[in-house]
């Protein structure tokens, strides 16, 4: 009876540290990126793009005045362009302090004026990339990668902030025989981690038949 008890005892902390950590989680903004479509096409030619988006609709009311972020280029794909999104901008009709976005790799910031201060409640993109996907791509599952990443509130405290990367399959060219080879496929997608069934790969690759139907999310 009493080593039952002690070991009741010694879960409360543990339940305690769990509840925090989960209420924290839940009362956190988002950053994540986003690709535009999710089947993108491994032909060095066609130009992709992915959102950086940001969510403080779970910060309670909590207004955003700095957002900074850094998109890593995991895939090893070829950037183009880097520009502020035309629409949908999570600091759409503010007047900006200071804003710095550049190319991925490259730590990038936007910075509100102190009045009227950052969105309260409001979600939207903060950064578009354009890219290219080369034709030495191995297929697969991929997704971007973020880090230096900080939320200020207009006091200039750090925000909770938690990060989601959108997955998005790259597909080698169609065959002309209107299917791909599933033993090249097998030797390049074996070296790799996915978080797929291989069969579901293939599926989500389109074929020359169903062109149309190529980078459609």
């Amino acid at each position: 009876m009493p080593m039952s008890f002690m070991k009741k005892y010694m879960l409360v902390p543990a339940l305690f540290f769990l509840t925090i950590l989960v209420f924290s989680l839940a009362n956190a903004a988002v950053i994540k990126t986003v690709p535009e479509k999710k089947i993108l096409i491994a032909d060095g030619v066609t130009e992709y793009k992915v959102f950086v988006h940001v969510d403080n609709t779970g910060l309670d009311g909590e207004p955003t005045d700095a957002v900074q972020w850094k998109l890593l280029n995991t895939p090893g794909f070829e950037f183009t362009d880097v520009s502020k999104p035309e629409y949908n901008d999570f600091f759409e009709g503010l007047q900006m302090f200071w804003e710095m976005i550049l190319p991925a790799g490259h730590m990038s910031a936007r910075i509100v004026t102190e009045i009227p201060g950052g969105p309260v409640n409001d979600q939207g993109d903060l950064a578009v990339y354009t890219f290219k996907v080369p034709q030495s791509a191995t297929p697969g599952i991929y997704s971007f990668d973020l880090n230096n990443i900080l939320l200020l509130d207009p006091s200039g405290v750090h925000q909770p902030v938690t990060e989601e990367n959108i997955q998005f399959s790259v597909c080698p060219i169609p065959q002309e025989s209107g299917s791909m080879s599933t033993s090249i496929l097998d030797k390049v997608l074996g070296s790799k981690l996915i978080s797929k069934p291989i069969s579901s790969v293939y599926a989500e690759c389109p074929t020359r038949t169903s062109a149309a139907t190529i980078g459609k999310v």
